[in-house]
């Protein structure tokens, strides 16, 4: 083999890479718009509940809690990203929660376990997740205002069709900040453990479930890399 051969198959690696590159850019920089929605559960704008570990409750003292959702999904598809709805304060308070200016927030799944959050199977932590105001408020108390989290997984849960799973999504160690996790307008109830480390509890099917998406990436297709191999074939096959 030649040098110049040599040199020459480079240069076919290297247009293949261009060519990919060039295909896929579109696709990735579209990524959040192009994802697929799996599942969603809207804003009712009416209710919250607390979802977190340190707070600071209406008689003054310290206290936590978490709430799940559960949820089934059709496919198996995996789970990429979720967006969920939320609020902070007291609907007794007599001005809205602002917004903590730093907060550490966490997104579990659990396996189901009788019909109550089980064994944790997907955890991820995040430091100042996405949260954007919607321009909505609660109808609750002062009118506190409604924010949409958004946080991707840097990997993806590689959940089963047609099994049970259950969703929190808590703030962490802030005694100053009082998370709620917007409650949607399905009817349902959810899970609830207060204090934290106690057993599980349901609510009444009355109470409405939480509001909260699931979505799964659209790939970069295989048939994109196939058409990039082509275009290169053709390419060499002109120059010869």
């Amino acid at each position: 083999m030649t040098w110049c051969s040599v040199i020459a198959r480079w240069k076919i690696h290297l247009l293949v890479l261009i060519v990919c590159s060039v295909l896929c850019a579109p696709v990735a920089r579209a990524a959040t718009q192009a994802d697929i929605l799996l599942h969603r559960q809207a804003p009712g704008r009416t209710f919250g509940n607390e979802s977190d570990t340190l707070l600071t409750d209406d008689f003054g003292g310290q206290a936590a809690q978490l709430v799940a959702d559960s949820f089934t999904l059709t496919d198996s598809s995996p789970i990429c990203r979720t967006r969920f709805w939320g609020f902070y304060g007291s609907e007794f308070a007599q001005v809205p929660e602002a917004a903590p200016a730093s907060e550490t927030m966490r997104v579990r799944i659990y396996a189901d376990s009788n019909g109550l959050p089980g064994a944790v199977v997907y955890e991820r932590t995040i430091l100042n997740p996405s949260r954007t105001a919607t321009g909505f408020s609660i109808a609750i108390g002062p009118g506190p205002l409604e924010y949409l989290y958004d946080v991707e997984f840097p990997s993806c849960f590689m959940q089963a069709a047609e099994t049970p799973y259950w969703f929190e999504a808590s703030q962490l160690g802030d005694l100053s900040s009082r998370f709620r996790i917007e409650s949607s307008s399905l009817r349902g109830g959810f899970a609830v453990q207060f204090p934290i480390d106690t057993a599980w509890r349901l609510t009444p099917t009355t109470r409405g479930q939480l509001a909260y998406e699931w979505w799964t990436p659209e790939p970069c297709s295989g048939v994109l890399l196939a058409l990039a191999v082509g275009i290169v074939r053709r390419f060499a096959a002109v120059r010869r």
